[in-house]
């Protein structure tokens, strides 16, 4: 899952450079960069503190017979990586490179 104050939503794509998640809920201000974090539940890991430029926003409706849900779609390139959310980040992708994260 990716998560900051105002989000948790989860990870589709992640690699040593960046990553993209999905998320509903308040807009995120549009901003250059943003703090991000990664929380994987089975493992009990988190990864906090990734300083991160945003590449990309992609806003898609999707509606039920009842209810619009609004999904969106964010991709980041991370910033300054320090040695150990590098080797943190490495493991994520060895341990769960294979399942939904």
């Amino acid at each position: 899952m990716a998560i900051d104050p105002r989000i948790l939503g989860p990870v589709l794509d992640l690699s040593m450079h960046g990553m993209s998640f999905e998320y509903s809920g308040e807009d995120l201000e549009n901003a250059t960069f943003m703090d991000i974090g990664i929380f994987i539940s089975g493992s009990k890991t988190i990864v906090t503190g990734l300083q991160a430029r945003i590449v990309r926003d992609h806003i898609s409706t999707h509606s039920s017979s009842f209810i619009p849900v609004i999904r969106k779609t964010r991709a980041v390139e991370f910033l300054d990586l320090s040695p150990g959310q590098r080797r943190q980040i490495r493991q994520i992708i060895a341990t769960q490179s294979t399942h939904t994260l």
